[in-house]
């Protein structure tokens, strides 16, 4: 696998300069910020992460959980995906020594997929393929999901850490369940979806404990860059670099909270050991007037769309509104 993940760290005159390729979403008055906001904002300026308790209100959350439990029920997530009952320890061990890397298509080819036609429930294909992860992009007839990635509290402190206004590129949600062996985003990596602008916000839609595989974040890493260069790292690789007693951040949390995280850092998804782990997923980061959209993560409907303040609809790429 290339080392494609090489980051450079931007001096803030270089940061400055690179926002102004974003000249039509740049800021030059940032939102105003509330004294709680200014912590969250100094925390992500210097752990690269911040934590927001209680996040969504109970009534909420259940509303967001069964729209979600509906959606899987019926088999409303991305297929063909990873069939890990068909890995063969032996025949595949070149695909585990890659960390499973590749896409649903990918799998198929290797025939270590499951895809609609082998759906007939979620309870049938967790039990027959044994799915590490399942993916589901939001319902695009409720406007529930966008307006609460889009809170203000959440624009707020992405539009004054970044300066610019970015877009909301990718929504959806992940289910982990225990698995056989680790595929990709378990093992510890950074992001460089945008070199200078990134975050992801991630809302806990299930209680996370340790048996659960929660979130890892290697704090401050997202401006030491002690490891850089490699897609994926080891375990003793990090250990070797950085302080984890000191700087390792375990997301043992309750359902409704959101974490907003510069994934430029070191991060990882943890195994669950027993359960599953629901986590709604939000990726923010500008894109030049002058780049063209290639691909669209997820679609929201168009009355849908008009029932967001004008603020959120900013936020949402006009090819990923469906009239």
């Amino acid at each position: 696998m290339k080392n494609v993940n090489q980051l450079k760290l931007a001096s803030p005159l270089e940061r400055e300069l690179a926002s102004l390729r974003y000249f039509d979403r740049k800021l030059f008055i940032k939102p105003e910020l509330t004294e709680k906001e200014k912590i969250h904002l100094k925390e992500i300026q210097t752990q690269g992460y911040t934590v927001i308790e209680n996040f969504v209100d109970p009534m909420t959350l259940k509303q967001m959980q069964n729209l979600l439990q509906n959606d899987l029920e019926v088999g409303n997530f991305e297929m063909p995906d990873l069939a890990q009952s068909k890995i063969d320890p032996v025949k595949h061990k070149d695909l585990i020594d890659n960390y499973l890397f590749g896409n649903g298509q990918f799998y198929q080819k290797h025939g270590i997929a499951f895809d609609r036609e082998d759906f007939k429930s979620l309870d049938q294909v967790v039990q027959d393929f044994m799915p590490s992860t399942i993916k589901n992009y939001f319902n695009p007839k409720t406007p529930l999901f966008f307006k609460t990635l889009l809170a203000p509290i959440v624009t707020n402190l992405i539009e004054n850490y970044f300066g610019v206004k970015p877009y909301l590129i990718e929504a959806y949600s992940r289910r982990n369940f225990k698995a056989l062996y680790p595929v990709m985003n378990h093992y510890w990596h950074r992001d460089t979806n945008s070199p200078n602008f990134l975050l992801k916000s991630f809302l806990f839609l299930s209680n996370c404990e340790l048996k659960h595989g929660p979130h890892y974040y290697v704090q401050g890493s997202h401006k030491n860059l002690a490891l850089n260069g490699k897609v994926y790292y080891t375990e003793e690789e990090i250990a070797k670099n950085y302080d984890l007693k000191k700087d390792l951040i375990v997301s043992e949390v309750k359902a409704g909270t959101l974490i907003l995280e510069d994934t430029r850092g070191l991060h990882k998804a943890g195994l669950p050991q027993e359960g599953f782990r629901d986590l709604v997923y939000g990726v923010f980061f500008p894109v030049s007037a002058f780049s063209r959209w290639k691909k669209t993560y997820y679609e929201i409907e168009e009355n849908v769309f008009e029932q967001l303040d004008e603020k959120q609809k900013s936020y949402i790429p006009k090819m990923c509104v469906k009239g």
